[in-house]
């Protein structure tokens, strides 16, 4: 994730960034780049969310 930053100096775990940033050309993801729409999360409930580093719980 860029553009992050992880502190495990607390007794809570705290991880600030972006995990999508919208109208910015990504990386490359093997052949291929994307680009996220501002309106891409519209209508998408984000209620129960969690916010995973390469999928690890």
């Amino acid at each position: 994730m860029t553009n992050s930053r992880v502190d495990v100096g607390q007794e809570d775990m705290v991880i600030e960034g972006y995990a999508a940033l919208f109208n910015t050309l990504s990386e490359d993801l093997g052949g291929f780049r994307e680009v996220i729409a501002p309106n891409a999360f519209d209508n998408v409930d984000i209620e129960d969310t969690k916010g995973l580093i390469d999928h690890n719980f």
